[in-house]
């Protein structure tokens, strides 16, 4: 693959991706990057674990997860919140960053939720994406992006060669 458009980032749970991945973009100061870095964070008395997001244009930091009461077992994704960010998202694409981060890659995404119109979206605009995944949706990752992605461990050095590839000029046949 010459120039790779797409990538997902491996991790399992003892890892956490967002650090390495801000630690790589740090490195690349004119890098223009679109996306979202995801954090865990508490709120109040809750012993519940809280996502937030930080978009990595503005800097704001966004809940992405709702309280749903300490006996609820069901999935705590805030689908507004993800249906906002999105459309933020969405038009930070039109300014051509050089790279896009999605915090997740996971089974909204898989369904046709989540942020997966901006993944397509980049893709459509040939703006480099990369999506962590967790092993756990790692067959619905493939399922959804075929031969068009390729895995790369959680590793910073796998980051930044994936980076400098996608970054290249692609190459035009005469």
């Amino acid at each position: 693959m010459d120039r790779p458009l797409l990538a997902a980032l491996i991790f399992d749970e003892s890892m956490a991706p967002d650090p390495m991945i801000a630690a790589v973009l740090a490195r690349h100061p004119g890098l223009r990057v679109a996306g979202l870095l995801q954090s865990p964070a508490r709120e109040g008395d809750c012993d519940c674990r809280d996502l937030t997001v930080r978009d990595l244009q503005t800097g704001a930091v966004h809940a992405i997860t709702q309280n749903l009461g300490a006996m609820s077992r069901g999935c705590r994704l805030d689908g507004g919140a993800l249906a906002e960010l999105a459309g933020g998202l969405l038009r930070a694409l039109q300014s051509g960053p050089d790279l896009l981060i999605l915090n997740r890659f996971g089974k909204s995404e898989a369904e046709g939720g989540g942020l997966r119109q901006v993944l397509e979206e980049a893709l459509a605009r040939g703006i480099p994406t990369l999506a962590p995944v967790n092993p756990r949706h790692l067959a619905l990752w493939r399922d959804y992006a075929g031969d068009l992605a390729e895995d790369l461990p959680c590793d910073a050095g796998a980051l930044e060669n994936w980076i400098s590839r996608a970054l290249r000029p692609a190459k035009i046949c005469p």
